[in-house]
């Protein structure tokens, strides 16, 4: 089942922010030359984009984490 986290707003931020620097290095990494000439940097620019999504929301009132 569903466990419900009761963090403080400054671990949850933190842990916000920890998410959303995973989400900046895979964007990172899909802008290397060397991925976007092999056709394939749709895939991790997709799963930045999630990643990101995913601490926004963290941040948010009826974050995932609180």
């Amino acid at each position: 089942m569903f466990v419900i986290l009761q963090w403080g707003r400054y671990k949850t931020i933190c842990v916000s922010v920890a998410i959303a620097i995973l989400g900046h290095i895979i964007m990172i990494i899909s802008s290397v030359p060397g991925v976007i000439d092999k056709d394939s940097a749709i895939g991790p620019f997709a799963l930045s984009l999630v990643v990101m999504g995913l601490s926004v929301k963290s941040c948010s009132r009826g974050s995932i984490f609180m």
